[in-house]
């Protein structure tokens, strides 16, 4: 066997791997990609020379799963993408997408690498086990596109030959709507073509569903590598990543999981650039740029090299450059004792800060979108820092009503995590009870994002700057101008204006790793 090996993996052009072969109670095989290693399993009593023959063939289809079909992670997550709607259980979708490309690598390798007839052996073996009307429908099709279709007779029973009329009739409207060249070379070269598979695969989808059972036959693997991964949940970012810039959902998730990954992949670690920090006082913070205004700016603040046209430019050549906005210190009050303050994230999820679609799939636009973006780098941040586990963490979201999350422990952040994709998107009030209630004998970095007016921030403002005074306090408002009202809050601690939403995580991160670094 070890010798059969080799010789495979020196005609494939590979070299290396590892070969495993077991006695068992039927014929098996997978692939792992990561290890190179392919397993293999026989039934002991099988004769001799047909394992060989077997064996050789599913050595081969393992491989071609590899080379060829689907060839790479982001083609298998997509096709079985595109099959889960049809079936709502990832199991199913699962084995209909390797059944689809079991189709591919096997007519294939009846092409490239002949006689492949322990492939046939294979099937003969699996179709004795009894009827099932997908099996023998997807064991007709292979027979078709590998040219073996005198065959047929061979391997089903008797006395399935009325039910296999109709299987056939169905095979051959399938193969009419794949729209096959009729020449061979290039019949082959149109079904080893990735940019065919999602339309043939949706086409097998539907001529094959009638026919589906939860009860399943063997297909001629395990589950290949690419689809334990799909249940696993490894490598999924990429995909995630993948999908979402094509404006797509991954439909083989629950909302929350997709949500929570999809944020996760746009978070990425930023690492602070601190100047000379002491305990009563954050650096000075630049993030964003505008343009330079000789009523507003200073000449040290210019940023030489960014230049741009503007015919309202006070330099010569109409010529103007840019500044960072972010112009001064951040308070942060000082403790007698050392230690990681908890975090209290404030929210506001009313209408105006949650209007538009930030992408197809998103219930939110970007305001919102970004503050999420936000809210997701300082976990990773605290994460990475190795704080995360040390701190609690409450969320407060705020709209026509006050609602929060309480106290949670990092292995809880799963609740705040929902109330952030739930927001009620009505009005703006603000209930600072709930936030005196939660702050009791605590100091913590309190964060609080909004994009206007809190309506009843007359009612409030005294209770809030008292609370903002007695914390590691941001108040940070999206939006071009300042909300009315809101000089009081900028008169007394942190206040910033972020005029371009996707500038908040930057300016986020920072005053959090000032916060946890400097303390």
């Amino acid at each position: 066997m070890i010798e059969l090996y080799e010789k495979i993996l020196n005609e494939q052009g590979l070299t290396g791997g590892f070969l495993e072969i077991y006695e068992g109670k039927d014929f098996k095989a997978e692939i792992d990609m990561e290890k190179w290693k392919i397993t293999a399993v026989y039934p002991s009593f099988y004769n001799e020379k047909k394992v060989k023959i077997i064996l050789r063939d599913m050595i081969l289809h393992e491989i071609s799963h590899w080379k060829l079909c689907p060839y790479d992670i982001l083609k298998a997550y997509e096709l079985v993408d595109t099959a889960y709607p049809y079936f709502r259980n990832l199991d199913d979708a699962l084995y209909i997408t390797n059944a689809f490309e079991d189709l591919i690598v096997n007519s294939w390798n009846a092409y490239k690498n002949p006689p492949y007839e322990g492939i046939i052996e294979f099937y003969k073996n699996e179709v004795k086990k009894g009827y099932d009307s997908f099996y023998y429908f997807f064991v007709i099709l292979n027979l078709k596109l590998m040219d073996k279709e005198n065959l047929i007779t061979v391997l089903i029973p008797q006395k399935y030959r009325k039910k296999v009329k109709i299987l056939k009739k169905d095979a051959n409207d399938l193969l009419k709507e794949w729209k096959l060249p009729s020449e061979k070379e290039e019949k082959i070269e149109f079904l080893i073509n990735s940019s065919h598979w999602i339309k043939m695969l949706k086409v097998f989808i539907q001529k094959a569903k009638k026919y589906f059972r939860s009860k399943k036959h063997n297909l001629s693997v395990f589950e290949p590598y690419f689809e334990e991964k799909v249940r696993e949940g490894e490598e999924i970012m990429r995909y995630i990543e993948y999908s979402s810039k094509k404006g797509k959902k991954v439909s083989f998730m629950n909302n929350f999981d997709f949500l929570d990954r999809y944020y996760e992949s746009l978070t990425p670690y930023i690492e602070i650039k601190a100047e000379d920090v002491n305990n009563f006082e954050i650096p000075l913070i630049r993030y964003g740029k505008e343009e330079f205004d000789v009523n507003n700016h200073q000449f040290h603040e210019i940023n030489f090299r960014r230049i741009f046209y503007d015919k309202n430019s006070p330099f010569k050549n109409n010529i103007n450059f840019y500044v960072s906005p972010f112009k001064q210190g951040l308070r942060v009050p000082s403790g007698d004792k050392k230690f990681f303050p908890d975090l209290m994230i404030v929210l506001d999820t009313s209408g105006s800060m949650t209007a538009g679609r930030a992408e197809p799939f998103l219930n939110w636009g970007n305001k919102y979108h970004n503050a999420l973006i936000s809210i997701y780098a300082i976990l990773k941040y605290l994460k990475r820092k190795r704080i995360a586990h040390m701190i609690r963490y409450s969320l407060v979201c705020f709209s026509s009503g006050t609602k929060t999350t309480g106290w949670l422990y990092y292995h809880e952040l799963n609740k705040l995590k929902r109330m952030l994709f739930t927001p009620e998107q009505e009005s703006t009030h603000l209930k600072t009870r709930i936030i005196k209630e939660l702050l009791r004998n605590r100091r913590v970095m309190f964060i609080l994002i909004t994009d206007s007016e809190i309506y009843n921030f007359n009612k409030i403002k005294k209770e809030l700057i008292d609370i903002l005074d007695k914390n590691y306090s941001f108040f940070f408002q999206m939006g071009m101008e300042r909300g009315q009202g809101f000089k009081h809050i900028a008169e007394r601690v942190n206040y910033i204006i972020v005029k371009n939403p996707s500038d908040l995580v930057r300016a986020v991160i920072d005053v959090t790793g000032r916060v946890y670094d400097n303390i």
